[in-house]
């Protein structure tokens, strides 16, 4: 009995990563800005383009650390927009963060990493090439305390 209660699991681990289709974290950037090109659902489109953000902000700090500045401020704003373009797509759905939270918590996780990465980075620059990562440092920080905030809300009492 312990001998079946082992295998059984151990069978669905090589099943799972045999079996099933290609990791999220296989895609090439490429391929998923034509995902989000052909996506239609909001939801779907902002968990794509956050995905994207994260790759483009690991670029981003494989850029600055190899001192091409002008570069990795270019690709920075390209996360920027990404992140930005996923907290619209968001919220544009109208929809309540508390009740429906798929794409608002995974978002959420995302842009807590993008805050820790990009305080990462502007500690290892110059004070001089700080100003752009501490812009985008704001933004995300903003776009991320609303999405938490609106998945944290309390909901208000009615005074009767």
């Amino acid at each position: 009995m312990k001998r079946a209660a082992l295998v059984v699991p151990i069978f669905w681990a090589i099943a799972s990563t045999t079996l099933l289709p290609a990791s999220r974290n296989d895609e090439s950037p490429e391929k998923l800005r034509a995902r989000i090109a052909a996506e239609h659902d909001p939801v779907q489109r902002a968990r794509l383009e956050i995905r994207l953000a994260d790759m483009v902000l690991d670029q981003t700090c494989k850029l600055y650390n190899d001192n091409e500045f002008e570069k990795g401020e270019t690709s920075l704003k390209d996360m920027l927009s990404l992140a930005e373009h996923a907290y619209d797509d968001l919220f544009s759905t109208k929809r309540d963060p508390r009740s429906k939270p798929a794409g608002f918590k995974e978002s959420e996780i995302l842009m807590r990493g993008f805050l820790r990465k990009l305080e990462d980075l502007r500690t290892t620059l110059p004070f001089d090439d700080r100003p752009p990562v501490e812009k985008a440092l704001k933004r995300v920080r903003d776009m991320h305390d609303d999405i938490l905030l609106g998945i944290m809300r309390v909901k208000k009492e009615n005074p009767q």
